[in-house]
């Protein structure tokens, strides 16, 4: 499921707005609030006036991922970047984002490629870029398109060797913002190391707590991606064995690997589990649902990875 679309028209008070601190909000930021305050209250509405008033708090959200045993998967230890923002408002062409990673700088910006009408006026930015520079080295970059990035605000980057080839690889967490159900919907951008140098992956789901876990003996992390389902390719609700529409959750295993065509691969063997279906309730459960039967979960299911972007970074 995605957010709302970037073309509307949102309208705000006079600016300069001036928050608790002493910080002004510019409009670009005021503009992407408003939307996600208003499409958070429309999902909360939808969660619980549709489907039994299942909770809204964030605390509840950690309870649906399934179980594992410490003998079957240990998590991965995670090392916190440094981050240096003021809102983490990608679309701010003013400032930009800068994460300090051990050895690495990590900055995101955010560039408008529209010619300004008048000098004074504010720009929403058209292209995000995310360049990545190991001290004393070159810098590499990547250029997306400003609705191909995966979320609106940087939260959180961390660092630690995902797919085990002994170098870091890194991880900046992004949302929207939203408020309720709206404010689980996440995207997360990788960037992998390789024998060549450095790639990116961008992963959208409802991960606001990820899991990283290896696996037996491998080095290579996997991450318990939860996303959501109901619908199916068509967006027709389905509907479960008790005749009516649910909101389900749904885990899929991908792992890191270095060798894989985008840098990560499905890998639900890795436990039978998977992939893994629980209902969205107002109690949350690690059971999986018998609401569904395996004809309908092929129905609702896909490959989180066809979606996923992935590409190299460039030299500069």
């Amino acid at each position: 499921m995605g957010v709302e679309s970037r073309n509307g028209s949102i309208s705000t008070p006079s600016l300069p707005l001036s928050l608790p601190g002493g910080r002004n909000v510019s409009a670009n930021e005021l503009s992407w609030m408003s939307a996600r305050l208003l499409h958070g209250f429309l999902l909360a509405c939808l969660g619980a006036c549709i489907f039994n008033g299942a909770a809204m708090a964030e605390e509840d959200w950690v309870d649906y991922a399934p179980l594992f045993s410490p003998e079957q998967a240990r998590p991965v230890q995670l090392s916190a970047c440094t981050l240096e923002t003021i809102s983490g408002f990608v679309l701010n062409t003013d400032t930009p984002i800068s994460a300090h990673c051990g050895e690495h700088d990590i900055t995101v910006s955010g560039n408008s490629k529209a010619r300004k009408q008048k000098e004074d006026e504010e720009q929403d930015a058209t292209h995000v870029v995310v360049s990545l520079k190991v001290r004393q080295q070159k810098t590499s970059k990547v250029v997306f398109r400003a609705d191909d990035f995966p979320a609106e605000f940087v939260d959180s980057v961390a660092f630690a060797d995902l797919n085990g080839d002994g170098k870091d690889d890194f991880i900046l967490n992004l949302s929207s913002h939203g408020v309720g159900l709206a404010a689980e919907f996440t995207g997360t951008l990788y960037l992998l190391s390789s024998a060549t140098g450095y790639r990116y992956l961008t992963l959208s789901g409802m991960n606001h707590v990820p899991r990283y876990l290896r696996f037996g003996n491998s080095p290579q992390a996997v991450l318990v991606l939860q996303r959501m389902g109901g619908r199916d390719s068509e967006g027709a609700w389905i509907r479960a064995l008790d005749k009516k529409p649910h909101l389900f959750f749904v885990f899929d295993l991908l792992q890191f690997d270095a060798a894989a065509a985008k840098g990560a691969k499905l890998n639900n063997s890795l436990d039978a589990r998977f992939p893994f279906w629980t209902l969205f309730t107002n109690e949350p459960s690690h059971a999986e649902t018998t609401l569904l039967t395996q004809a309908m979960k092929k129905t609702l299911w896909d490959d989180p990875l066809r979606h996923a972007v992935s590409g190299r970074l460039v030299e500069h």
